[in-house]
């Protein structure tokens, strides 16, 4: 899976698109090696401005089937999540 409907608070649809959004971090390379599965933060912009966080979880395995996880900033705060997983990022970043 690389695209996924997702509604928004407001009651509008967003196509999150693992193609089109921007990849905050690729798994795809890690210490030097390339891997065969792996989890990226994407972030999709909507028309009105607002941030939608989400991870694709990928695998290059047959029998196996990559998936999109919204990031629910609400209830995890989405900023101290990113720090903590991801801690490269700056606040500011964010």
């Amino acid at each position: 899976m690389k695209r996924k409907a997702y509604t928004c608070e407001d009651g509008t649809v967003a196509i999150l698109d693992v193609d089109k959004d921007e990849t905050l971090y690729d798994s795809q390379w890690v210490d030097g090696r390339q891997q065969n599965r792996g989890t990226d933060l994407i972030v999709h912009k909507t028309k009105k401005g607002k941030l939608i966080f989400y991870e694709y979880n990928w695998t290059q395995w047959q029998g196996e089937c990559s998936s999109i996880i919204v990031l629910d900033g609400e209830s995890i705060g989405i900023a101290k999540w990113i720090l903590e997983r991801y801690g490269w990022f700056s606040e500011k970043e964010l």
